[in-house]
C-alpha cells in the first residue's frame, strides 16, 4: 500500500472540505481553493482539465471507486461522476493518466493489481497481467509514452525499490533500475525520457532531510531496456538532497522545475532547473500529517508569481485526527485574462464538444472572437447565432468587463464530416475595430483539439 512513506494514511483523515485550504501557505499572487473531493487513492488531471481519482476510506468501511470531477469549470460532468466501481473497499493506490490521455493506469494496494481504463471507450477497465515481473509493492507510475510506463514497486516490502519497465498493452514487464535501503519512492518523466525518482531512508520514523531526488537520463534507460542491464543508484544523477519528504514528484514542463510533497511534515518544495530547491507551499500541522499528490494541467504555461496562466498544480492534504475525510485542492497564479476550456481534448464524430471561455475583468472596449481552424487551413468562428464560417467576432465593441464573464459558448455533436486531425481553438480580445490578429490581441489563448474517427 502506499503508505511506506506516509504512516498517516492509516488513520482517518481530517478537515472538513473547505477547512484547510485557508490555512495553505502559498507565493504572493497564488490562490489556494478546496474542491472538497475525496480522491484518496490518488488522481491525475484529464487533457481537458477535469481530474480522474480514486475514491477512497482510510478506514476501509466502504466501497472505493474511480470517479471523474469537474475541474476546468464547464459544469461537466455536473458532479462527480463514479465510472468504475471496486465492488469492495481498497487501499489507495495511484491514478495516471496518459500523456494523450487515452488511457489512466490505477492499482489498487490490497493485492497490487494494476488495471488499464480506455477513456476513448466508456471507461472499459482491463486488468493489467505482469508478463516477466510482479507488481508487489507498486508505489507509483509514471508514463514513458502512450502504452509504455515506468513503475516504482518494493515487492516483498524488502527495503529494495525496483523500477520497472511495463508494456501496458501486453504487460511486459522489464526491471530497468534497483535502489537498495530505500522504501519505494514517487516517480515522473520529462519530455525528454529522463525519469525522476525520490529516494528516502529505510527507517521509520521518518525524519527531515532523510529523501534525495535523482535523475535516470532517458539514453541510460534506453540502453537498460536494450541490453538487459539494471541500472543502481550510482548510474542517476543527484538534483536534490536533504528534502523533508518525497512523497510524490511532478515535473512542470514549461520552466522545466520539479515540485516535490512532503507527506510527513506539511509542506510542498519547488526545485528549479537551476537554482536552490525552496519551500513553494505549507500547511503547518502534527508529525505525519502533509501533502501527497501533485499534479499539474497545462504545464506547458507559466506557473510563476505574477504570471496570469491557465495553469493549476492540485494536490491533497492528509491530516491525522478526525474522520471527515481528505480533499484536493488547487494552487494557481492569477487567471489568464481569458481562458477556454474544452469538454474533450479528442472528441469523434458524433460526440459532444463544449466550449467554454472565461474572460478576466478589464477596461479596455473590445470585440471578442473565438475561431477553430481545421487541420486543412479551413476556419470556422463561434458567434451568437452559431458556428459560421470564416472569422466573426462573437461580441463587437463591448466597453470593458466589470465582472468575470463565464459562458459555455459552445455545445454541439461533432459532425460525421468533421475533418480528422488536429484543431486549433483560439479565444482572443481585440481592441475594438480592430483587425483580428494573434500577435496584437489584448488578451488571447489558444488550445488543440484532435478530431479522431470512431
Amino acid at each position: 500500500m502506499r503508505i511506506a512513506i506516509c504512516a498517516a494514511a492509516v488513520v482517518a483523515a481530517g478537515c472538513a472540505a473547505g477547512a484547510c485550504a485557508a490555512g495553505i501557505s502559498v507565493p504572493g499572487g497564488f490562490s489556494a481553493s478546496a474542491t472538497g473531493w475525496n480522491f484518496m487513492g490518488g488522481f491525475d488531471y484529464l487533457p481537458n482539465g477535469d481530474i480522474i481519482g480514486m475514491h477512497a476510506d482510510p478506514l476501509l468501511a466502504e466501497n472505493s471507486w474511480i470517479g471523474v470531477a469537474d475541474a476546468n469549470g464547464d459544469g461537466i460532468p455536473a458532479s462527480v461522476e463514479k465510472v468504475y466501481d471496486f465492488g469492495m473497499a481498497e487501499w489507495a493506490g495511484f491514478v495516471k493518466v496518459s500523456p494523450r490521455g487515452t488511457t489512466a493506469v490505477f492499482c489498487e494496494s490490497t493485492n497490487y493489481k494494476l488495471y488499464a481504463m480506455d477513456l476513448d471507450n466508456n471507461y472499459s477497465v482491463q486488468e493489467i497481467i505482469p508478463d516477466g515481473g510482479t507488481f508487489d509493492g507498486a508505489f507509483d507510475l509514471a508514463f514513458a509514452g502512450e502504452t509504455s510506463c515506468y513503475v516504482s514497486a518494493n515487492p516483498g516490502w524488502s527495503k529494495t525499490n525496483e523500477i520497472l519497465h511495463l508494456d501496458i498493452v501486453t504487460g511486459k514487464v522489464k526491471k530497468v533500475a534497483s535502489i537498495p535501503d530505500t522504501y519505494s519512492g514517487p516517480v515522473d518523466t520529462d519530455d525528454e525520457g529522463n525519469l525522476y525518482y525520490v529516494s528516502g531512508k529505510a527507517h521509520y520514523p521518518v525524519e527531515k532531510g532523510d529523501f534525495t531526488l535523482l535523475k535516470f537520463d532517458a539514453a541510460k534507460l534506453a540502453e537498460a531496456l536494450e541490453d538487459g542491464r539494471v541500472l543502481a543508484r550510482g548510474d542517476a544523477t543527484t538534483v536534490a538532497m536533504g528534502l523533508d519528504g518525497g512523497y510524490d514528484v511532478a515535473w512542470h514542463a514549461s520552466s522545466g522545475d520539479l515540485f516535490v510533497s512532503d507527506c510527513n511534515h506539511g509542506t510542498i518544495v519547488r526545485i528549479p532547473a537551476e537554482g536552490v530547491p525552496a519551500e513553494f507551499a505549507s500547511l503547518p500541522g502534527e508529525d505525519g500529517e502533509g501533502f501527497r499528490v501533485v499534479a499539474f494541467f497545462d504545464g506547458g504555461k507559466a506557473f510563476a508569481r505574477g504570471e496570469r496562466s491557465g495553469c493549476t498544480l492540485a494536490t491533497d492534504y492528509l491530516p491525522i485526527a478526525g474522520n471527515q475525510g481528505l480533499d484536493v485542492y488547487r494552487i494557481s497564479p492569477p487567471p489568464p485574462f481569458v481562458n477556454a476550456v474544452v469538454s474533450s481534448k479528442r472528441p469523434a464524430a458524433g460526440s459532444r464538444l463544449a466550449l467554454t471561455v472565461t474572460a478576466q475583468p478589464q477596461g479596455t472596449r473590445f470585440d471578442g472572437y473565438i475561431v477553430l481552424l481545421g487541420p486543412g487551413g479551413a476556419a470556422y468562428s463561434v458567434t451568437g447565432r452559431g458556428l459560421v464560417p470564416g472569422v466573426a467576432p462573437y461580441v463587437s465593441a463591448v466597453r470593458g468587463l466589470a465582472t468575470v464573464f463565464k459562458e459555455r459558448v459552445l455545445d454541439m455533436t461533432v459532425p460525421s464530416g468533421a475533418a480528422e486531425g488536429k484543431w486549433k481553438i483560439y479565444a482572443g480580445l481585440m481592441r475594438a475595430g480592430a483587425k483580428p490578429d494573434t500577435g496584437a490581441a489584448l488578451a488571447l489563448d489558444e488550445l488543440e483539439v484532435e478530431v479522431v474517427g470512431k
